[in-house]
């Protein structure tokens, strides 16, 4: 039976409702929230974790508004950028409720979303990432391999999201494009699909038909809204190239360096000319493709982005990483502070796995939004998909950023086991580690819950 030894009715009720939508569930982590006028724990479930890159993420299944007046230079989204370096931005992915269809249907899941905009806000965080047409198998709409429109539901869906989230005091981040759009597994279902997307990264005529039928009325229609944080462009574009490769793209639809340099320079132009206060960023899968000190080109430095699209506008506002631990320690911000990498824009870390706290060089999950702030990041959302893996080892980090203290209590949890040892393990809902380095993990009673 779950418990909820919550104080905070609210967010218990919430918790149910998360509970009934993802059904049966065994003991979770405990939240714990400390204050000087209350002490409080509520409890969250969280689901296995899977790798966001690999095969199984996969799913089971407006006219141009022209500019009157030319848009003002490019110097407001700079000063713009002070909004995201005053403070530590703490968050969550989404990612997706339904892959590739959260928007343009006519019908997103606003519950499920609402859920996990109030848990979120009522951790302390303030931002989710919600990716859009993703692998372009919904929106946008296509005729004859040119985009025509952002799809019929597509500005209303994005716009009832982005009220829900300042609804709930949360703002958005909508993840336009993934590396699924060539991915392997999409060609086989849907060959016409990657032939499309592909050519719209690479062919220049097949781009502006998005900038203009798709980007621009999106844009247009949303720029200032207030729940509105920033345009991330394409998710870890680097696995549609031959140097990362991890969607088992074919040869042929393999995606070049330069050919998404060239993407995101016009993707980020268009933005910044229509929405000159609206924020662009493009998720990096490591600090391998951001970094001078790594021995590589930054790949998303305003020269190499201007040098091959040519829109001098088409810069990022701030970098986005992600990191996960096969690509390896010496690109880990959790191991080397921001400096470490001689980058000259700030740096939000847009993923990484909790379960990996151990090579992060902390000692439980909950510290490491706060290790991510020490090292001068100016923000964090942890992974996690529809399935919600790891939500309530993100909102513990996030509510001891503000209430630091020991969790205590459930004498279950590995605190009271030195840590734990062994691997960290998801069975059902909940991360566990063993209580001693001889337990038998097979053994239930002698496993610990990760806090």
């Amino acid at each position: 039976m779950n418990r909820c030894r919550s104080l905070l009715g609210f967010i218990c009720l919430l918790f149910i409702f998360a509970c009934q939508a993802n059904g049966p569930v065994s003991r979770p982590s405990a939240v714990e929230r400390t204050d000087a006028s209350a002490s409080a724990s509520v409890q969250i479930p969280a689901t296995p974790n899977q790798d966001p890159k690999s095969a199984n993420s996969t799913p089971q299944s407006i006219p141009q508004t022209p500019q009157s007046t030319p848009p003002p230079p490019h110097q407001d989204a700079k000063s713009h950028q002070g909004q995201i370096t005053g403070s530590f931005t703490s968050g969550l992915n989404i990612a997706w409720i339904t892959f590739a269809a959260d928007i343009g249907t006519g019908h997103p899941d606003l519950e499920a979303l609402r859920t996990q905009f109030a848990l979120l806000a009522g951790a302390g965080g303030t931002l989710a990432r919600l990716w859009l047409h993703t692998d372009g198998t919904v929106t946008p709409e296509f005729t004859d391999n040119l985009v025509t429109s952002p799809g019929t539901y597509a500005i209303a869906d994005l716009s009832k999201i982005l009220d829900l989230a300042q609804s709930e005091g949360v703002r958005l981040m909508p993840t336009l494009w993934s590396f699924d759009m060539v991915r392997s597994e999409l060609k086989k279902t849907s060959p016409g699909v990657v032939l499309r997307n592909h050519l719209l990264l690479t062919d220049s005529d097949a781009t502006t038909a998005y900038l203009d039928k798709a980007l621009t009325p999106m844009v247009n229609a949303v720029k200032n809204h207030p729940a509105l944080y920033a345009w991330d462009i394409v998710n870890e574009s680097e696995g549609m190239t031959a140097t990362e490769n991890w969607g088992q793209v074919a040869p042929a639809d393999r995606i070049t360096h330069l050919q998404i340099q060239t993407f995101i320079n016009r993707v980020a132009g268009r933005i910044h000319k229509i929405a000159p206060k609206n924020l662009v960023t493009s998720g990096a899968v490591s600090f391998k493709y951001l970094s001078q000190r790594a021995g590589l080109d930054n790949f998303y430095s305003d020269a190499g982005l201007i040098s091959a699209g040519g829109d001098p506008l088409g810069t990022l506002d701030f970098y986005e990483v992600h990191h996960y631990n096969q690509m390896g320690k010496e690109y880990s911000p959790f191991l080397h502070d921001v400096s470490y990498f001689a980058v000259d824009k700030p740096v939000l870390v847009g993923e990484f796995a909790m379960q990996e706290y151990l090579e992060h060089g902390v000692t439980a999950p909950r510290l490491l939004y706060a290790k991510l702030q020490a090292n001068g990041y100016i923000g964090a959302l942890g992974w996690k998909d529809g399935r919600m893996p790891a939500l309530n080892l993100m909102l513990n980090s996030i509510i001891y950023l503000q209430f630091p203290a020991d969790l205590g209590g459930d004498p279950l949890l590995c605190a009271h086991f030195a840590g734990g040892f062994g691997t960290p393990f998801y069975d059902g809902q909940t991360l566990y580690r063993m209580q001693t380095a001889a337990s038998d993990q097979a053994d239930k009673r002698q496993r610990c819950i990760v806090e």
